[in-house]
């Protein structure tokens, strides 16, 4: 039986002593020139595919800008040893998921729709860091735009009414940036409806709400209600924060919550003691200070007067130009750019909280924290110790001896095991 089988190689002689043109032919002939084999042993047929074949599974948008590179990395893994271990693996760089989700927090804040896309809060965020980067405090211009886009993501949510960027709180781990948020009024509503606590939401302790998150781009996290408890517990500690509102806080005495909670806690005794205005700037309204329509701007010669400013979130309590326990002034004032009028501006910052600063610039104020969240103390800080243990029985081995006596032989043994023990 004959075999009608041929090699290429017999195909390809067929096919030139055929000198009739046809497609078939012409294939034939060129793939057979396509595959003559280089002094390396390569040939340009296996190595178009190769690069086809790369192309096809990648799918890059343009093909044409990266097709060098894509010969290039065809080449390198042709000459790359197959059983040598130094092989290049990717890895993921650690900036990958933050840029992703800077990506996509930057097309769901153009997405917006026009009226909601700028708010006066961003505008105002915008423009106080200008006053902010004239006292020293100022992010970059990059770090502007990404705080801008992730507040505005923020502010579109529809339970918030209005929000602030109150500052940034660092941790072991990582750092949280913290805003400051009014409720609707609906959304107070509905959470005092379903809270049995005395402390309801939209008052007292609990009239601003806070939101965190690591990365600018995450989606925010609101900290859990604020009790007396917390505040009082969170006085007595002194802590570190580690980045995870999860992680459980071991100190003595002990804390009831999670660092969630210190965290919240922290931040209501930083604005308390540390959110300074001139006196006169805001008007208590209904638990809110709001900006006085009526004030008059003060001459920074005497805003440089501590008697000047005044606590507004605690009822504009005047501050004391006395020294603190810590044998420390509580507060420190200096001007800044006092030779330009138009960019002058007064700078308080606090000693007992460092990282506490607010500013007075004509008609423009603000106050922000960037620390650690950890008040300063001029000795080591020292917890209080354990509670006393209780007093064990008092005995003594005599009292044991005198009261117990050796028991009779029929209390010992039972009685028909007497007698039997007699008998024998």
């Amino acid at each position: 039986m004959s075999s009608s089988f041929q090699t290429e190689e017999d195909v390809v002689k067929d096919c030139i002593k055929n000198e009739n043109p046809t497609v078939e032919r012409d294939f034939v002939i060129t793939k057979a020139f396509l595959k003559q084999q280089s002094e390396g042993g390569e040939n340009l047929y296996d190595h178009l595919s190769a690069i086809l074949f790369k192309v096809i599974n990648e799918r890059p948008k343009n093909v044409m800008d990266h097709f060098e590179e894509f010969n290039l990395n065809v080449r390198k893994e042709k000459l790359r040893n197959a059983n040598s271990l130094l092989v290049d693996t990717y890895v993921e760089p650690h900036t990958l998921k933050g840029a992703q989700t800077f990506l996509q927090c930057f097309k769901e804040c153009f997405e917006l729709p026009n009226e909601n896309r700028i708010s006066n809060r961003i505008y105002d965020f915008t423009h106080l860091q200008y006053f902010w980067s004239l006292a020293g405090y100022g992010y970059p211009r990059e770090r502007v735009f990404s705080l801008a886009c992730s507040l505005q993501m923020l502010q579109s949510n529809v339970i918030v009414l209005n929000c602030r960027y109150w500052g940034q709180v660092h941790g072991l781990k990582l750092n949280y940036y913290v805003a400051e948020v009014e409720l609707s009024l609906d959304e107070i509503t509905k959470r005092n409806e379903c809270d049995q606590t005395n402390e309801l939401w939209g008052t007292g302790i609990n009239q601003k709400s806070y939101f965190v998150c690591n990365c600018l781009g995450d989606e925010w996290i609101e900290l859990p209600k604020l009790t007396s408890t917390d505040i009082e517990m969170s006085r007595k500690i002194r802590k570190y924060f580690t980045g995870d509102l999860s992680s459980t806080i071991r100190s003595n005495p002990e804390f009831p919550g999670i660092e969630g909670n210190l965290l919240r806690a922290v931040i209501e005794r930083i604005t308390t003691e540390t959110y300074v205005a001139p006196v006169g700037y805001y008007t208590a309204d209904g638990g809110n200070a709001s900006v006085n329509s009526n004030y008059i701007s003060t001459e920074s010669n005497e805003l440089v007067d501590l008697s000047s400013w005044c606590l507004y979130r605690m009822k504009e309590l005047p501050l004391c130009s006395e020294s603190s326990s810590t044998s420390i002034p509580e507060w420190s004032i200096r001007r800044r750019n006092e030779n330009f009028q138009k960019m002058s501006l007064v700078l308080i910052r606090s000693n007992t909280w460092p990282g506490a600063v607010s500013f007075c610039s004509d008609l423009e104020h603000d106050s922000l924290y960037i620390g650690w969240g950890v008040p300063y103390y001029n000795k080591a800080f020292v917890p209080p110790l354990p509670l006393t243990t209780s007093k064990e029985y008092d005995f003594s081995v005599k009292a044991i001896n005198q009261g117990i006596s050796d028991p009779a032989p029929d209390q010992q043994f039972p009685t028909q095991l007497i007698s039997s023990t007699d008998d024998a």
